[in-house]
């Protein structure tokens, strides 16, 4: 299987890990290993570019949320002079020189290719898409004169926070100080106005504690993730 570092064709975009060993002689016989790797050698694992990577094939995580893994596991990258098994041979890691068969003398360590394609997910807008359609407090179509202060609502008030730690001291007297049902009507704007998903989930909790009766599945759509919704949906 020949794979190229560059294919961007289909929107994917290629991780690659190097896996490295030494080698001996025993009776005759060619070993590698890993564990026979020096403190002069690089490590077991490398990234595309030869620096050292905390993980290997079995361990190697998305970048983020965004991507899924186009291809169901890793494979031998097979182009190239190599072996049958995907190795190539030089006398040091730092050489320029790399050889599909094994030498005698000149094939002290090995090394493999190692690829798998990743891609982005079809994502729904997240709450920073659905927040471009509120005005920010600087937005030069706000006009702040029009609105008195003590005329402000909930919404507008987080708006003008800085922060959500702000924010949350506002949204803990609005939930005390309101009806249940003035406070559904809410929720999504005041979803809007947080700018973390965590304090998201935060807020959700808050108003499934004082509001048991309000059926929060109806806002699964509102978190980013699925696992904000269950952190929320387990306290419930």
């Amino acid at each position: 299987m020949s794979i190229s570092e560059n294919d961007v064709e289909r929107g994917l975009t290629v991780e690659v890990l190097f896996e490295n060993q030494r080698g001996i002689w025993i009776c005759g016989t060619p070993h590698f290993s890993h564990r026979m790797l020096n403190p002069f050698d690089c490590s077991p694992w490398t990234d595309k570019f030869q620096r050292y990577s905390p993980v290997d094939i079995h361990s190697a995580q998305l970048p983020d949320p965004n991507w899924v893994w186009a291809d169901p596991y890793w494979y031998i990258d097979t182009s190239g002079d190599i072996d049958e098994d995907g190795w190539e041979y030089a006398f040091i890691f730092r050489s320029n020189s790399w050889h599909g068969d094994f030498r005698f003398f000149r094939s002290f360590v090995r090394r493999r290719k190692w690829v798998r394609h990743r891609k982005l997910k079809d994502l729904k807008p997240t709450f920073a898409d659905r927040q471009m359609k509120y005005t920010t407090p600087n937005s030069p179509d706000r006009d702040e004169e029009s609105i008195p202060s003590k005329s402000k609502g909930i919404i507008d008030k987080l708006k003008e926070c800085r922060i959500d730690r702000e924010r949350f001291t506002l949204i803990d007297d609005y939930l005390k100080s309101s009806e249940k049902s003035a406070v559904q009507e809410k929720i999504h704007d005041i979803l809007c106005t947080l700018s973390y998903s965590s304090s998201r989930t935060r807020f959700m909790s808050m108003v499934n504690q004082r509001y048991p009766e309000i059926d929060i599945s109806k806002y699964l759509n509102e978190f980013d993730f699925y696992s904000d919704y269950k952190a929320v949906a387990t306290n419930s």
